[in-house]
């Protein structure tokens, strides 16, 4: 008896190729695309084939859309342009490795329902067979608007700084920052007289606070101080790398490192 399959969907789009096999032929009616099999045996592998194809067809054609969707669902708050960013990066979250194996995941499913029926429809499956696969691209837009906005208030948070320091005039023309040991940091100024010690008054006398955050403490001093230069000695001891990468944000083209001097060998010993 002849085995038959009707598959239905957006079938221009979605079946422009379909994948070969011999004894299954192929009808088609508006929406939907009919397979025919001499026997059983014949229609199970092409199913198993089937389902291999079209979990990639899903990815492809199904993961963009609900991740726009997932965006605008939750996030209609967001600006257009800001969405774009956005939908950007959620869309690099898949090559995370949670997402390595998704066709293999839709494949199966796909063919563990296939094995119980004739009759697929596609939206239909991806929406109430697909649950987790949705659940997994919905974090991912979560994520990549977390990203965003962080990154968005750094960048923010460097502008402000860079306001600061462009308003006031500078106190010191030049300022040795050395990183020295268990995160903390010396400062010079440009006749290599350490002013750390002042720079600490002046940063508890303003925070009011009986602890010393070392790297609030270096922004703070330069911010303050607003140098025309900024020298970075034993740069490569300093451990938060963010403090680092603000300096040079915010002292854009003013600041430069050290290759090596009395004051790297110093703490360097």
């Amino acid at each position: 008896m002849q085995q038959k399959l009707s598959v239905t969907g957006d079938i221009d789009s979605l079946f422009r190729v379909l994948p070969r096999q011999s004894g299954i032929k192929t009808e088609k009616d508006d929406q939907t695309l009919v397979f025919s099999a001499a026997t059983p045996d014949a229609m199970v592998k092409f199913k198993r084939s089937l389902a291999i194809w079209l979990s990639d067809i899903i990815v492809e054609n199904y993961e963009i859309k609900y991740i726009e969707k997932a965006l605008n669902r939750k996030y209609c708050h967001l600006s257009s342009a800001e969405k774009r960013e956005i939908l950007s990066q959620a869309v690099n979250e898949t090559t995370a490795p949670q997402f390595e194996n998704r066709q293999d995941l839709i494949s199966s499913r796909l063919f563990d329902y296939l094995s119980g029926s004739d009759i697929l429809l596609i939206d239909g499956f991806v929406n109430f067979r697909l649950k987790e696969y949705k659940e997994s691209l919905a974090d991912a837009v979560d994520k990549a608007v977390d990203r965003y906005l962080t990154e968005r208030e750094y960048s923010e948070f460097i502008n402000l700084l860079r306001y600061f320091v462009q308003m006031q005039e500078p106190r010191e023309p030049v300022i040795h920052i050395v990183s020295t040991t268990y995160g903390r940091y010396s400062l010079y100024d440009e006749n290599a007289n350490e002013i750390t010690h002042q720079c600490i008054e002046d940063f508890m006398e303003s925070v009011g606070d009986t602890k010393v955050n070392f790297d609030d403490l270096l922004i703070s001093s330069l911010i303050t101080l607003a140098p025309i230069k900024t020298v970075i000695h034993n740069g490569g001891g300093i451990k938060n790398r963010e403090v680092l990468e603000t300096i040079y944000k915010v002292f854009e083209g003013s600041v430069t490192a050290c290759d090596g001097c009395s004051l790297c060998e110093k703490y360097l010993k």
